[in-house]
């Protein structure tokens, strides 16, 4: 049991690092783009329509990326009159319930993702600036990021059942 905590373990800091090297890369790639635009505006009077759509699909795919990190954290904006108020046990409980309703949320976002994916693909739409970028790789960002949500969620709900368990003996 515990060689498979210790895989799981391995796997979250895994998908931990890979979302957030992602997330940074985009986000680097995206200053610089907002800056190259501004410089290019101002000195040169000339925008590049690329640059500007290029900002808005990196902010896209970085909420997405990062939705499963803030839930692995327990992060997420909350109000916790009710949580406070319980005991340690049933605060437990909660944050089971919690947990089993954003994997629900994540797999609906993956399929209806994957299929609002699909329909772009099919339908070979593309970007409206310069450079034809496909408009699937955009939306590929939902279930790229429900995936890291449900995976986070599956294992703060093991945790969570680990601490309940604990507690009730």
């Amino acid at each position: 049991m515990s060689e498979e905590l210790g895989v799981f373990e391995r796997l979250n800091r895994i998908a931990i690092a890979s979302a957030q090297t992602l997330s940074n890369i985009l986000l680097s790639l995206m200053m610089l783009a907002v800056f190259i635009e501004v410089v290019s505006r101002y000195l040169f009077e000339r925008s590049h329509g690329f640059m500007e759509e290029f900002s808005k699909w990196s902010q896209i795919w970085i909420a997405y990326l990062m939705v499963g990190i803030v839930e692995r954290a327990r992060s997420h904006i909350k109000v916790d009159i009710l949580y406070s108020r319980l005991s340690p046990q049933n605060q437990i409980f909660l944050l089971m319930i919690f947990d089993l309703t954003t994997l629900v949320f994540a797999v609906l976002l993956f399929f209806s993702g994957t299929a609002a994916a699909s329909n772009l693909y099919n339908l070979g739409y593309k970007a409206t600036s310069g450079v034809p970028v496909p408009m699937w790789t955009v939306m590929l960002a939902a279930p790229i990021g429900a995936f890291f949500l449900a995976f986070f969620a599956i294992s703060n709900f093991i945790e969570s059942l680990k601490s309940f368990r604990q507690r009730n003996k």
